[in-house]
């Protein structure tokens, strides 16, 4: 197994809300992996990934990459893609991406090269010139997808990566992230138990802000799995 990359320790987030949403959370990702944490709304999964990306420090506990804090690592070490699409409403597609390659201070061949077999990997090479606020709801959370591998980031956070997406296009994400995963962290969050099953190397569950499961799909069904019913 490869060693891990992403270790967290977050002993309580807490929100606007009476109860927090996580509570004595602790677990490690590992590279070459695809992390897949399954939990209805409201169960903590944004908490995650806003205290692995650094949006939102936990209050207590940390978050450690390469056992260094992620407050001490350098931010370009994560790509991020959040629920609300953080996108530029007045540029285009390619102009959106550049935008997060130069952060990363990616070079204008290599950003040329890479913002190309993206955007054709996700279908997005016929509106690359589009501007975002012209830009379909599918197509705007597959850019935001996109812009999260800008820059060829160690650890990927992809939060509900395929909200919103009809399952031809929730496939091409699929294989983005499968064929993306190689010698980095990949981290998404999501409700649809099919999704957690097909991407993820490992299972974490999530309920009320507490972690009720971690390991791999093979070992959850071994270890709860009941066979098949049909109705």
């Amino acid at each position: 197994m490869s060693p891990a990359v992403v270790q967290t320790l977050i002993l309580s987030q807490r929100s606007h809300k009476r109860k927090p949403p996580l509570t004595n959370f602790a677990m490690n990702m590992y590279d070459d992996q695809i992390t897949a944490i399954l939990g209805l709304s409201d169960s903590g999964k944004s908490a995650i990934t806003n205290s692995i990306s650094g949006s939102i420090p936990p209050q207590s506990g940390s978050v450690k990459i390469d056992d260094r804090d992620i407050a001490r690592s350098t931010r370009t070490l994560v790509g991020l893609s959040p629920q609300h699409n953080p996108l530029f409403a007045n540029l285009t597609v390619k102009q959106n991406m550049y935008i997060f390659y130069a952060l990363r201070g990616t070079s204008a061949h290599g950003r040329v090269r890479a913002t190309a077999r993206y955007l054709k990997a996700l279908e997005l090479w016929q509106v690359r010139d589009v501007k975002g606020r012209c830009l379909s709801t599918a197509d705007r959370r597959r850019l935001s997808v996109a812009c999260a591998f800008c820059g060829n980031p160690r650890i990927v956070v992809l939060d509900e990566p395929t909200e919103s997406l009809e399952p031809c296009e929730r496939r091409l994400v699929w294989d983005l992230l499968q064929s993306e995963k190689r010698c980095r962290t990949l981290i998404i969050t999501t409700y649809h138990i099919e999704e957690a099953d097909v991407l993820g190397d490992r299972l974490a569950i999530l309920c009320d802000g507490n972690l009720l499961f971690n390991g791999t799909s093979t070992f959850l069904k071994n270890t709860h799995g009941s066979g098949y019913q049909l109705v």
